[in-house]
């Protein structure tokens, strides 16, 4: 056995703190690696879509005749209804599933659920509500036509997309800024333009020569897709989408900024930030909200959430018993605001720079290669909690390693074996779910496209989980080898002692 001032307890006792610092430095890295990739991620997708999207040419008014009754609102997903051309003003995000429980003096409690976890006796389990689309804004619900192309098709095709300072060829007709470089859009003449002005309001504008007219409740929603000249006053932005947003929308999509208190259970609380920023990236020119949204109009959340059948929803679940206040959470005074986008830039000439030609199903492969899945993540709980379960027994036994009598400790040994899986398992998730290594090997060269800079920011988040996944599996080796050395010990005392 170690005696009392032996080398074998000096390096035992080293290797137990080592051991401890290793595991919390495991956790730190691996969450890290979950962060960044997740990011990068979304923002992938915030880019494949921006490629994607087509302008909007014309919107055509639905019947709401058959939602008259004050309280009754059956409309969830109206995608049933208008298929792909329905127009999706925004999305109301859910809740997750929880359980409440109620004390005698009539407070409550309210948990979110894990997945692998269940509900105590005591409590009520709360079901999930499944994200809402918001259909109708205002009384008004609107079906869209498109232009039929793609932003990338348009930036692909000879002439069709121009810079700021260059004019349209002459069988083509300029119908506005296409995106947040300011770049033209140039059609034939004998087409009309995209919707590029809308305005909502009380009064139809007397500056601005309309060409169709949305009818809501008070409010109207005003349009124009006239040609657009230098001379024009008003700035002409062609409309590629919708969002609804809680007065700021945020740089990267996987936030979410709120004015307001959320609900414990509210799908967003787990996405909140208190500004809309990442480390060390504030907004800036790759996320210009002003050059990319602009804002349309302001409606109470209580209205908005009512046309849609949120309201009546609710009512119906057993929220409404555990603390779901509607004069808290959706009070007539608290407002969202609609805002209109354009695209992000991208400047021609960043194709032709290009080394490798530029794809957007680029876009499709690291948004699959990098999203985070469930799964994933449920396999790093698991391998990051046994690794915990087994340091937790370490400490235990470890006290042993010294007082013993030549008996050989199963609480040792059976940490030694949690360990050897947790360290193995999760070495294999981080290697195996996050392979960012070859992530990165066509970098823009083009310095004067916004989706350049966005991309830079995507890439340096994914290079950074790449690094963390080589550190974090460092110290997982490490961490091993300190285990696999104190079992090595262990045995050791136990043969000096049979010795004796």
């Amino acid at each position: 056995m170690c005696e009392k001032n032996s080398a074998c307890k000096i390096i035992g006792s080293f290797l137990q703190v080592v051991l401890i610092a290793f595991s919390v430095l495991i956790w730190i890295f691996s969450s890290k690696i979950y962060y960044d990739g997740e990011i990068s991620s979304v923002i992938a997708k915030d880019l494949k879509d921006n490629f994607y999207s087509v302008p909007i040419s014309d919107f055509r008014q639905e019947n709401l005749d058959y939602i008259e009754e004050e309280d009754e609102y059956p409309l969830r997903n109206l995608k049933e209804s208008l298929g792909i051309n329905y127009v999706n003003f925004g999305i109301w995000q859910g809740t997750v599933k929880g359980c409440g429980k109620k004390s005698d003096d009539g407070s409550y409690t309210v948990k979110a659920l894990d997945s692998d976890k269940s509900c105590t006796d005591d409590e009520v389990f709360l079901e999930s509500i499944e994200p809402v689309d918001l259909g109708i804004y205002s009384g008004m619900k609107v079906s869209k036509r498109t232009i039929g192309k793609t932003y990338f098709q348009l930036l692909n095709e000879e002439g069709s997309i121009i810079s700021e300072n260059q004019n349209c060829a002459d069988d083509k007709k300029s119908c506005g800024y296409i995106d947040t470089l300011k770049n033209k859009l140039c059609i034939n003449k004998n087409k009309n333009c995209p919707i590029n002005y809308i305005k909502i309001d009380y009064d139809e504008p007397k500056d601005v020569n309309i060409t169709k007219t949305i009818y809501g409740k008070n409010k109207n929603m005003y349009l124009s897709n006239n040609p657009y000249s230098e001379e024009d006053d008003r700035t002409p932005y062609i409309i590629g989408n919708f969002k609804i947003a809680d007065k700021q929308i945020c740089s990267i999509p996987n936030l979410y900024w709120s004015n307001y208190e959320l609900y414990n259970l509210d799908a967003n609380i787990h996405k909140y930030a208190t500004q809309c920023s990442l480390e060390g990236y504030k907004q800036n020119n790759a996320f210009d909200n002003e050059l990319r949204y602009h804002r349309l109009d302001e409606i109470s959340i209580y209205d908005l959430y009512k046309e849609n059948g949120i309201i009546d929803l609710i009512n119906r679940t057993e929220l409404i018993n555990y603390g779901f206040d509607f004069n808290k959470y959706f009070r007539n005074d608290k407002k969202l605001y609609l805002y209109v986008r354009t695209f992000y830039g991208f400047n021609k000439t960043c194709l032709k720079d290009r080394e490798i030609e530029f794809n957007v199903n680029q876009l499709d492969e690291l948004e699959t290669k990098h999203s985070i899945s469930e799964k994933m993540k449920n396999w790093g709980f698991w391998a990051k909690g046994l690794m915990v379960a087994s340091e937790i027994s370490s400490l235990i036994a470890f006290p042993d390693l010294f007082t013993n009598s030549g008996h050989f400790n199963p609480q040792f040994f059976i940490g030694y074996i949690l360990s050897i899986i947790g360290n193995i398992g999760n070495l294999w998730q981080t290697t195996h779910s996050n392979s960012y290594d070859d992530a990165y090997q066509d970098p823009f060269l083009c310095s004067d496209s916004v989706t350049n800079e966005i991309y830079n920011i995507m890439a340096y988040k994914i290079n950074e989980s790449g690094k963390n996944i080589r550190i974090t599996n460092y110290f997982i080796i490490a961490n091993f080898i300190c285990v696999l050395a104190l079992f090595v010990l262990h045995l050791i005392t136990i043969k000096k002692s049979e010795d004796k």
